[in-house]
């Protein structure tokens, strides 16, 4: 039969036979079947029928070492649907398993099942000691979702000092979501200024950005200002607060840089900036920059955008420096 015809008739085996006949018949189908859907299928009618230490012990050897990952996610999955009985072996996997995709499979069960305080130690753990970023990564958003004080100040550690830097952005970004707004501000502010780890210093500044806060904002514009800041991160910010901030406020800034000392690749940015906010908000100074702007280059590539745009002001602007003699 077709695989789908395969799976209905697993749900049906466990619906309608006797729980040790369908035992029977559903164990050799759940390490088996060629399809892995009918195998999954096989695996979760397991666990509803028969939710015990024998159960436990067939799907914590498919969890571990089946070669169908899949199987192996279902596995998990089921143990811990299972709960107090199958929550040691998904925590025991979260911890060694070879595999840091079945690690962080089972350690996202974890935080959906453990009581907070103990998932909160493994997470922590995992988040500390794994040897895969993408599982410590996935360890420090499970740890923003337990809404826990303990928690928050793992976050915020790990934003501060966790020795990956992958790590802290993710615990960065995570704090924005989660965090308590008034810290939250000063710690993404102090990283958003160290030019030495410059990937977490822009996740701090597109963080702060999108706080939907007037302070953070505040804070991403005097980076963007700042004429003895680092370029890169100046751009970042330049963006961020274009994208985030009110049409007038972001006009105000991108103005207040071009009239300002800047690196060329500062000015492109607010030119690009301008040229990007909605409703066409960024049109006038653009035109200013292209009739009056000092820089020659600075002209020049506010011309290149206004002729790029669809705005009737700007095409006009642009006909007219053509027709010029």
């Amino acid at each position: 039969p077709r695989a789908d015809v395969r799976r209905e008739a697993v749900e049906t085996l466990g619906e309608n036979l006797p729980t040790a006949d369908a035992i029977a018949t559903l164990k050799p189908i759940a390490t088996g079947d060629p399809d892995s859907d009918v195998r999954r299928e096989a695996i979760e009618t397991l666990g509803e029928i028969a939710p015990t230490a024998e159960t436990v012990r067939f799907l914590t050897e498919i969890a571990k070492n089946d070669r169908n990952e899949d199987a192996q996610r279902e596995a998990i999955e089921t143990l811990a649907e299972i709960g107090e009985l199958g929550m040691p072996a998904v925590t025991d996997i979260a911890r060694t398993h070879a595999s840091p995709d079945i690690r962080r499979t089972a350690l996202e069960e974890v935080a959906d099942h453990l009581a907070t305080a103990q998932a909160l130690d493994l997470l922590s753990q995992i988040a500390r000691t794994d040897q895969s970023p993408d599982v410590q990564r996935a360890a420090v958003e499970k740890l923003g979702e337990l809404r826990d004080d303990r928690a928050y100040r793992l976050l915020v550690e790990f934003a501060r000092t966790h020795p990956v830097s992958d790590v802290r952005r993710e615990a960065i970004e995570t704090l924005g979501e989660v965090g308590k707004t008034d810290s939250v501000i000063a710690i993404l502010d102090a990283a958003a200024q160290n030019a030495n780890d410059q990937d977490v210093a822009r996740e701090a500044i597109e963080t702060l950005a999108e706080l939907d806060d007037a302070r953070a904002l505040a804070r991403v514009a005097r980076i963007a200002r700042r004429s003895t800041g680092d370029v890169d991160l100046r751009q970042a910010a330049i963006e961020k607060y274009a994208e985030n901030a009110s049409a007038d406020s972001a006009v105000a800034l991108l103005k207040g840089i071009l009239a300002s000392d800047a690196p060329e690749d500062v000015y492109s940015k607010v030119l690009g900036s301008l040229e990007e906010l909605d409703g066409g908000a960024g049109i006038p100074v653009l035109i200013d920059a292209a009739r009056s702007h000092p820089n020659r280059e600075v002209r020049a590539d506010a011309l290149r955008r206004l002729a790029e745009s669809d705005d009737p002001r700007a095409q006009k602007v642009f006909d007219q420096t053509l027709r010029r003699p």
